[in-house]
């Protein structure tokens, strides 16, 4: 039951309800997934990121139902493990997108001109949004370890690593150029760098 109880709170606070606040603030849904036009591989991640959040969910609502044999007992421990990394999950998910205030997204508008968000946790990590997403999911491993969880947090990761890579930061070099080139070499994708970039040096 705590799974699916996690579960629900992410979707509500994290999805609906940040979609909600935006529109309230800003007059607009800020979802920004392409439909036509899209190429074959931005349709395979936004597959991708959509089976891993509807899998979570559905195998959170087997293990409350208790339709699904867990193949390792972590015991009240992992339990209360997989709560406090879901719930740190979710509030770092959530405070990044706070932080990013007006130019949150969910996709990438071409067309549209955002502010380089910085400040707070994106003085640290890139995308400390995907970084909370990828807690939530950690957590829900310690609290169905099962092996279907596996390929789905798998995927819910490759359709991450992949927007990434290949459409976000693509996207944010071409709308800020230098500026975005700078913030690159200084910070890590999803945690703080240890070590410079080599291919920006110069960019300082």
């Amino acid at each position: 039951m705590s799974a699916l109880v996690l579960c629900i709170a992410f979707l509500s606070i994290a999805v609906a309800g940040r979609i909600a606040m935006h529109y309230r603030f800003a007059g607009d849904h800020g979802i920004r997934i392409r439909k036509r036009h899209a190429s074959t591989l931005l349709l395979f991640v936004q597959a991708l990121l959509a089976l891993s959040v509807v899998g979570a969910f559905v195998l959170s609502c087997l293990k409350a139902a208790d339709l699904i044999r867990l193949q390792v007992d972590l015991g009240v421990t992992g339990q209360l493990v997989g709560i406090g990394i879901g719930l740190i999950g979710i509030a770092t998910t959530v405070a990044a997108q706070f932080q990013m205030g007006a130019s949150w997204r969910i996709g990438i508008g071409e067309s549209e001109s955002t502010e380089l968000v910085t400040h707070g946790l994106y003085s640290y990590a890139r995308n400390p949004i995907y970084t909370g997403m990828m807690l939530f999911g950690v957590g829900l491993l310690f609290l169905i370890p099962h092996p279907y969880m596996i390929p789905i947090l798998a995927g819910g990761y490759l359709g991450i690593e992949l927007h990434v890579r290949k459409f976000e930061e693509p996207h944010l070099h071409r709308q800020h150029g230098i500026a975005y080139a700078t913030y690159f070499n200084g910070t890590g994708r999803y945690l703080p760098r240890l070590r410079r970039h080599p291919a920006f040096e110069e960019a300082d």
